[in-house]
């Protein structure tokens, strides 16, 4: 009885959750700056690529897929007050 409401709850709060990122978003043209980059790891194979203001996308993520080492590095401060 008590997992399946910590269930419901968690469902609910992922559901919420979900939607407000979902309501959020924007259209943000960068197609041909991706092709760009793509047709510039294409030709030049490089082993190893270093993303300067990765901030939160997952173009690293990405990057790394297509078979390269990536270190992506940004000033965090700007997204944890903290630092991470």
């Amino acid at each position: 009885m008590m997992k399946s409401m910590i269930h419901a709850l968690g469902r609910s709060y992922l559901t919420r959750l979900n939607k407000s990122e979902h309501e959020a978003q924007c259209f943000v043209r960068q197609p041909i700056e991706y092709r760009f980059l793509f047709d510039c790891l294409s030709s030049l194979l490089p082993r190893t690529v270093l993303d300067v203001g990765a901030g939160r996308t997952a173009l690293p993520r990405i990057i790394a897929s297509c078979g390269c080492v990536v270190t992506a590095i940004d000033n965090i401060t700007d997204y944890w007050p903290h630092g991470k």
